[in-house]
């Protein structure tokens, strides 16, 4: 583990991600930690971390980002003490919230969502870590209707301790608070890394749900498993359809 991003879900972390693996780093997003590491995260869930399972779970992997990793950057900077530290927030607690907000409701509004995670193995496993990961993180799970939290008092309060958290507890010569709108500059020269001849990315800005940034292994597995779930109970009612006229 080289980099840890400590940065708070909705914080330009699909940015800074995107940035990483420019420079070349392997980054486990919010989506390899659920479907590569799925398990070792519930079983974090109800029994807590620690510095060995994190030194076994990420010894080839150089950066993570957004949940859960983000909130237990701590013990992963215990196991990995050499890492460096990346925090972004937004421009105030509002805009983070109606960023936050905005998201919340592209997700908890999607019947095609919904109905995936209801009927396909991925679908529901994801269902569950979902719920024990924000349970973890804000001691409050969503309501059951919903995938993402919503309840706003709850949420600025842990946008807020989490955030002063890291401004605190990390190591000064470890830490960068860093801006995006800063650009390349001070995050390579955090990093000992070369300026890429690319632009500076923006990662799922305003971007749906379904967005190619957001979830892509995620999202390709729940796809295909629509897709046999739809067509086996198609042929089932075609077969329905052909025998009981004839019983």
């Amino acid at each position: 583990m080289k980099v840890i991003i400590a940065s708070f879900a909705k914080c330009g972390t699909k940015t800074l991600r995107d940035c990483l693996r420019i420079l070349g780093y392997t980054v486990y997003d919010f989506d390899e930690n659920f479907m590569y590491f799925g398990d070792q995260w519930m079983e974090i869930f109800e029994k807590g971390a620690s510095v060995e399972m994190f030194k076994k779970m990420y010894k080839d992997v150089d950066a993570i980002s957004d949940f859960p990793a983000c909130v237990y950057w701590q013990t992963l900077h215990e196991a990995f003490p050499n890492a460096k530290i990346i925090l972004t927030t937004r421009k105030s607690e509002d805009v983070w919230l109606k960023s936050w907000n905005e998201q919340a409701s592209s997700i908890n509004d999607s019947k095609i969502f919904q109905a995936q995670c209801a009927l396909t193995p991925t679908g529901r496993k994801f269902a569950r870590f979902n719920k024990e990961n924000f349970t973890a993180i804000f001691e409050c799970p969503p309501k059951t209707s919903n995938i993402m939290l919503r309840d706003e008092n709850v949420l600025r309060k842990r946008y807020r301790k989490h955030n002063l958290a890291v401004r605190q507890k990390a190591p000064k010569d470890k830490l960068l608070e860093f801006k995006l709108s800063d650009g390349w500059g001070p995050l390579c020269d955090f990093l000992g890394k070369d300026v890429p001849d690319v632009s500076f990315p923006h990662s799922n800005k305003g971007s749906p749900i379904r967005s190619s940034h957001v979830a892509p292994l995620l999202f390709r597995s729940l796809d295909r498993e629509m897709f046999l779930v739809l067509s086996f109970s198609t042929v089932i009612i075609a077969i329905l359809l052909y025998t009981i006229p004839k019983l």
